[in-house]
């Protein structure tokens, strides 16, 4: 008898970029712009949220009563819609959870149904000057005894289906990086801070 799937999986891509690690950094967090160029993300939106674990839901609305908006503790949650393995689409949302400029950057889906859905990059400058390896690893946890969330889904069927969404996505990020001159500028716009709202 097949023992059920459970455990931490692991996936992870790579790929040598001809940009500085900063330039190659600051076109990854400018994700407003992945669906002009990279075919599986189809559409990309952010908006400031509440932290609602850090006060009570009376206090925030208190707060924005008193017009007092830039007191609240916010963060900036990502809603995503991918195309996956075998076109199917996914939809979710996440966050970053850590953020070193130039070096390395991460996220976690806010989705309590995926208890380990993380995505992490490195920025790695090789011996090469001006080529950057970037390293893009997500991590999930997976289980056929609970209900597993959207992000969990969608990096469970590309590792179950050895589907290449991760290179496929690291590859249209360095081709739209060196086509617009990564090398060269080495000071792309980042993305824009969002007004809360």
């Amino acid at each position: 008898m097949a023992q059920p799937v459970q455990g931490i999986r692991q996936i992870k891509e790579c790929i040598e970029v001809n940009a500085p690690a900063q330039t190659c950094y600051q076109y990854w967090v400018n994700q407003s712009q992945f669906p002009e160029f990279m075919s599986k993300v189809l559409r990309h939106e952010a908006r400031w949220v509440p932290r609602m674990t850090l006060q009570s839901y009376d206090c925030i609305q208190s707060a924005l009563e008193r017009f007092e908006a830039f007191a609240l503790p916010l963060e900036r949650i990502k809603h995503w819609l991918i195309s996956g393995p075998g076109g199917k689409l996914y939809e979710f949302e996440n966050k970053v959870i850590l953020d070193i400029p130039g070096q390395f950057y991460a996220t976690a889906s806010t989705d309590p149904d995926d208890l380990c859905a993380q995505a992490s990059l490195l920025f790695h400058e090789t011996e090469n000057p001006g080529v950057t390896r970037v390293e893009l690893e997500v991590s999930f946890w997976e289980s056929a005894n609970i209900k597993n969330g959207k992000s969990t889904q969608l990096a469970s069927d590309i590792l179950r289906k050895e589907d290449p969404f991760l290179g496929d996505c690291l590859r249209d990020f360095k081709t739209y990086v060196e086509k617009m001159g990564g090398a060269s500028n080495s000071s792309p716009l980042t993305e824009p801070p969002l007004s809360p709202a």
